[in-house]
């Protein structure tokens, strides 16, 4: 089924089986975009869930892949999803890039709830020396399987496939603990 979804991901199909989730996680299917009166998903995902695929468009190559071929071979992926013309999220951003500056082998990204403007997007992590990947979902619905609700500096920190860290912000406080469970991850 991934490959039907993804085409570019034949060759994660095998990586699933490896760390046992088969194709388990692949079968989820984005949900619906809520009514306009309807409330947003509640609660973040809690660590323990499986991190699930969606493509995104990489606003400074112009590329779009799923995130999780993307990062499958990563000691660990940490995403912070918020929004455009939020500065805690930009500077949430900058504590990001120090992570993936300081650990090669993990992958960082943002990711852009409230707008798919590519050019605004780009300038906006140029504008804070930004060379992690910003991004958004091309599919805005898969953002609802990841529970964030549109709550701006969501943060998730997973590897195998299972989140292992959620939180609201880098804060200094969160920002210790996010680094405390990279310094936990025997492949960090």
């Amino acid at each position: 089924m991934i490959t039907q979804l993804f085409p570019r991901c034949a060759a994660f199909v095998s990586l699933l089986a490896t760390v046992g989730l088969g194709g388990s996680c692949v079968k989820a299917e984005a949900p619906a975009a809520p009514a306009a009166n309807e409330a947003a998903p509640s609660g973040q995902l809690q660590a323990g869930a499986n991190v699930l695929p969606y493509e995104i468009h990489n606003t400074s190559s112009g590329e779009e892949y799923c995130q999780m071929c993307a990062y499958a071979e990563r000691a660990g992926t940490v995403a912070v999803y918020g929004n455009l013309h939020d500065d805690k999220f930009w500077s949430d951003l900058e504590k990001l890039q120090a992570v993936q500056d300081s650990h090669k082998n993990f992958g960082c990204f943002g990711q852009v709830l409230d707008s798919q403007d590519a050019a605004a997007i780009k300038a906006e992590a140029r504008k804070h020396h930004l060379t992690i990947p910003v991004v958004y979902a091309v599919d805005p619905g898969w953002v609802g399987v990841y529970k964030v609700g549109g709550v701006s500096r969501t943060v998730y920190y997973s590897s195998n496939f299972k989140i292992l860290w959620t939180g609201l912000g880098l804060d200094e406080p969160s920002f210790a603990k996010l680094n405390e469970q990279i310094k936990q991850n025997p492949r960090s």
